[in-house]
């Protein structure tokens, strides 16, 4: 089950994709059709959010042409403090 900070990561990442689509005026069938997916499952990733996975959200960061940093920004700002804090925890675990 993912996290709050994941579940925002993905919507912010999503919002970001949809937004690049339409500022570059390629529709959703479009899109689909370059990355090899369906519309639906644009769709949904666009408006639910839901994981497509990550090589389908890279196939679509490289038809829109979307630099990876941007996405990484995402990732800093959304789930960074989370990860180190998952890490730390388990090294808690580990050393006893």
């Amino acid at each position: 089950m993912r996290t709050k900070k994941e579940k925002e990561f993905l919507r912010e990442v999503a919002i970001f994709v949809k937004k690049e689509r339409t500022a570059q005026g390629i529709s959703r069938d479009t899109l689909a059709e370059l990355a090899n997916l369906s519309t639906r499952g644009i769709e949904k990733f666009e408006t639910s959010y839901t994981n497509i996975g990550l090589s389908n959200i890279f196939h679509i960061l490289k038809v829109l042409h979307i630099d990876l940093d941007k996405v990484e920004s995402i990732y800093d700002e959304k789930l960074e403090e989370e990860l180190n804090e998952r890490i730390k925890n388990l090294g808690k675990h580990w050393n006893g």
